[in-house]
C-alpha cells in the first residue's frame, strides 16, 4: 500500500438538502385523532367513500347497460319494419 495522504474528498461536497417529510392527511394512518374506521392513507378510500363509488359505478354501469339495449332494440324494430315492407 501506498504511504500516501488522500488530499480530496472521496465525493464531491454538496450542500445537503433537506429529506421531504411525508404530509399529515386528517384521515391518514400517520394523523393522530379521528374515528379509526375513518383513518386511511393518502389515496386510500374510507369504507363510505367506497361504497357511495361503488354505487355510482353501478348507475354507471347499469346506464351504459340501458343505452346500448335501447339501441339493439331500435335496431331490431328498424330490421323487423323492413321485413313487413318487403
Amino acid at each position: 500500500m501506498s504511504d500516501k495522504k488522500i488530499t480530496q474528498p472521496l465525493a464531491p461536497e454538496k450542500p445537503t438538502e433537506p429529506i421531504p417529510q411525508p404530509k399529515q392527511f386528517p384521515h391518514s394512518e400517520t394523523h393522530w385523532g379521528g374515528p379509526s374506521s375513518e383513518q386511511h392513507t393518502q389515496g386510500s378510500l374510507t369504507d363510505k367513500e367506497y361504497h357511495e363509488l361503488l354505487e355510482l359505478l353501478d348507475e354507471e354501469v347499469l346506464r351504459h347497460t340501458l343505452e346500448k339495449d335501447e339501441e339493439v332494440l331500435r335496431q331490431t324494430l328498424k330490421e323487423e319494419a323492413r321485413a313487413e315492407k318487403e
